[in-house]
């Protein structure tokens, strides 16, 4: 997430779930937003989706609490298809970052960033715009 090109620019670039947290430091925050904004189109904006007739997923999670700006979060997966249902875990490492954070790391990489307070899911959505 902190370094990739793929040669092209979109109108929308998304980042969902909390993903920007697997850039752990603050530093890497700030390559994660110049990557993403490397692949803006003037104009454009900042987005995964995933639902199948016969594909069921269940995740469930735990979190510690932070520890140097980084949380350990506990995945539980119930996986269900039309051969059975499997279960499996997984850990990750999210960095825990401020507002002030988030909005220079974009704007740094020359995004017009807005918050949305609410966003998806009620736990806030930064839209970085190309200029």
């Amino acid at each position: 997430m902190t370094d990739f090109d793929l040669g092209r620019r979109f109108d929308a670039v998304l980042c969902l779930f909390s993903s920007i947290g697997y850039a752990r430091t603050r530093e890497r925050l700030g390559s994660a937003g110049a990557a993403l904004a490397a692949h803006v189109a003037p104009g454009g904006v900042h987005a995964l989706f995933v639902d199948e007739e016969e594909l069921k997923i269940v995740r469930m999670n735990t979190s510690t609490p932070a520890v140097d700006n980084v949380t350990t979060l506990e995945f539980h997966y119930l996986v269900g298809r039309t051969t059975g249902v499997e279960y499996f875990t997984e850990q990750h490492e999210l960095g825990v970052f401020s507002h002030d954070d988030y909005v220079s790391a974009f704007e740094d990489a020359g995004l017009e960033v807005e918050h949305d307070p609410e966003g998806l899911m009620g736990r806030g959505l930064y839209i970085g715009r190309g200029s």
